[in-house]
């Protein structure tokens, strides 16, 4: 959670020990998101085969995974949403 969110670039992280890490930066500018960039994830078990970085609205940017370990699939949708002074990230 970081607060007093000002015009600049955020680095939003996630990790699950020993699973998967998974990060990706959004540029803030007058309290809206206006881009989502530079994504990346590291599968420590199992592997992603999909992968799509998205800006969904003014206040929030989602990083939607598929993760693929043994023959299950699941998604993982990392999420950063601008709310007031603060940006939540949920996944």
């Amino acid at each position: 959670m970081a607060s007093s969110v000002k015009n600049g670039t955020y680095t939003i992280t996630k990790e699950r020990a020993l699973q998967w890490k998974a990060s990706y930066k959004i540029d803030v500018s007058n309290h809206k998101i206006t881009r989502a960039h530079s994504a990346s994830v590291t599968a420590f078990t199992g592997n992603f085969s999909s992968l799509r970085l998205k800006v969904d609205n003014a206040t929030q940017a989602t990083y939607y995974l598929k993760r693929t370990l043994l023959y299950a699939e699941s998604s993982i949708n990392l999420r950063a949403k601008l709310s007031g002074s603060s940006i939540s990230i949920t996944y």
